[in-house]
């Protein structure tokens, strides 16, 4: 039998803001055997950038990594801050669990100098995957619009194109936390996908897919089960989900199993007035629009649909450590 060549892995920096999901989409990506994390950035969302920040380092205590973290820009390119969801997640991000702190220090560089300068020395290598507000991207891209031509790919998890918002009818949290910011990243120059709610809402994880993970009683597994319980019952109680949503699971699912997803291809643009404000919109290529504004956008894609089941078995089988390189 004909081997089939060992695929490459992902080099990865992920701009966070822990956050329950984000902390299973860090676990996910530490584990992945096609994903290489080269660092970490910050960004305010769920919670405060300092506290996004300390979140971070303490999974990477979790996980026993050695990443460098480099905290991030505390607002939005303009407009004013929403509310932290503290509802969601807990005041602390976590649940409200109080898991230890670390006692390891951030990068000294902030996110958008480390982000430029990871890209400029790894030309043509690095995705970046932001599951918070695109602040800090769309801020090295303003510094450095060189770098659009340096970064393999950006896999975003944000939106809500065909189906509604979460923080208001029309946006989803993400984008609806930086408006200009996701505008001026789905605008750029280089390939952009957008992993919306239109399948991250149906990417759930119940507590019994959660025992299946946290059995092992490692640490990481204890921590997963604590502060996803929290999570798991704001989404029984608001939305009737038996389970949790693996928002930010799915931008980086796609990475290593692009056939989970339904990809369309469409020019992506984000309303940044109105009550529409944050609301993220997609035109086909082909579609006769008159604006202007709408045929100099570049052509990016976003995902349609999703196999959830597919989905839930990946996430499953790589923190369980099943997941073949």
């Amino acid at each position: 039998m004909n081997q089939q060549p060992k695929q490459q892995p992902h080099k990865i920096i992920f701009d966070t803001d822990p956050g329950v999901d984000d902390a299973m989409a860090f676990f996910f990506a530490d584990a992945h055997p096609q994903l290489q994390i080269v660092g970490i950035t910050t960004i305010f969302g769920n919670v405060a950038v300092e506290q996004s920040t300390a979140n971070t380092l303490r999974l990477v205590d979790i996980a026993g990594g050695d990443y460098p973290v480099a905290a991030g820009l505390g607002k939005a390119l303009a407009g004013e801050p929403r509310p932290y969801p503290h509802w969601v997640h807990g005041k602390d991000g976590f649940g409200d669990i109080n898991w230890p702190a670390s006692n390891r220090s951030p990068d000294q560089r902030p996110a958008v100098d480390f982000i430029i300068e990871t890209l400029k020395a790894s030309p043509g290598e690095i995705t970046l995957v932001p599951v918070g507000p695109l602040t800090n991207i769309a801020a090295a891209l303003a510094r450095a619009p060189e770098i659009a031509e340096l970064v393999r790919e950006v896999s975003i998890m944000g939106g809500a194109i065909n189906c509604p918002g979460n923080v208001t009818p029309l946006a989803e949290a993400n984008v609806a936390n930086d408006p200009e910011a996701a505008d001026a990243v789905l605008g750029a120059g280089w390939k952009a996908s957008l992993i919306g709610l239109d399948v991250t809402m149906k990417a759930v994880i119940s507590s019994q897919d959660i025992a299946r993970i946290t059995g092992s009683g490692s640490e990481k597994a204890k921590f997963l089960a604590a502060a996803a319980a929290p999570y798991i019952d704001f989404y029984r109680n608001n939305a009737g989900v038996d389970g949790c949503c693996m928002h930010d699971v799915c931008a980086l699912a796609r990475l290593v199993a692009p056939e989970i997803f339904t990809m369309e291809e469409a020019a992506i643009r984000v309303a940044c007035e109105g009550f529409s404000r944050g609301k993220s919109a997609a035109m086909p290529p082909g579609h006769p629009a008159a604006d202007e504004s709408w045929q100099s956008r570049p052509v990016q894609s976003y995902a349609r649909a999703i196999d959830n089941t597919a989905m839930l078995e990946l996430f499953i089988e790589t923190l369980s450590g099943q997941t073949q390189p």
